[in-house]
């Protein structure tokens, strides 16, 4: 964000709906049609501009902690990037929420050097080739093995024992969108 005090902050969005308008008129004088603002646009706009702002905050990983993750990111990007069309149809919808809740669920795994980087890798390397609800399902069974083992928390062999039968039946893909749910409940409710 620009460094501006409040009144250039307050006077900002006057001077570009000025150059707007003025473009407009132009527009239309000169007879470039491909400059037609419309609500299409505003909506195409607030999308990409949803999706910029949920990224860049996602990336800052110390508002992290301030905000939501599922009401302020997920969902907002989620919808936005369904509402762009999918970037043109190249990335389908349940790949979006994957890469979306793996992001989130990256801090739950275990830490060594650059394992966010690692272990984002790993996602984008599973959503790539079509497993990301079997990544969702793992990163699940090794974030309650790794806390069984390294806290001593035997509540985690449900967990671990959740990710090994989705495996063991084939039952990944149900299982990844009762995390996904089960995430958006837990977020509603604190």
């Amino acid at each position: 964000m620009l460094p501006m005090d409040s009144e250039a902050r307050e006077e900002l969005p006057k001077w570009l709906t000025l150059a707007g308008l003025a473009a407009s008129q132009l527009s239309k004088q000169f007879n470039l049609t491909r400059f037609q603002l419309t609500t299409s646009h505003i909506y195409v706009a607030l999308a990409g501009y949803t999706v910029a702002w949920a990224a860049l905050t996602m990336l800052d990983r110390d508002s992290r902690v301030q905000f939501d993750v599922v009401g302020s990111a997920i969902g907002p990007m989620f919808v936005a990037v369904h509402a762009l069309g999918g970037f043109g149809g190249r990335v389908a919808p349940m790949d979006v929420a994957t890469f979306l809740f793996g992001w989130w669920w990256i801090g739950k795994l275990p830490a060594f050097p650059y394992s966010h980087w690692a272990w984002l890798a790993t996602l984008v390397a599973a959503i790539y080739k079509g497993l990301g609800a079997q990544w969702l399902v793992g990163a699940l069974g090794v974030s309650a093995v790794w806390r069984l083992v390294m806290d001593r928390d035997l509540k985690q062999l449900a967990f671990a024992g959740v990710a090994a039968y989705a495996f063991a039946k084939g039952a990944e893909v149900p299982v990844a969108l009762i995390m996904m749910a089960a995430q958006m409940v837990a977020s509603i409710v604190s």
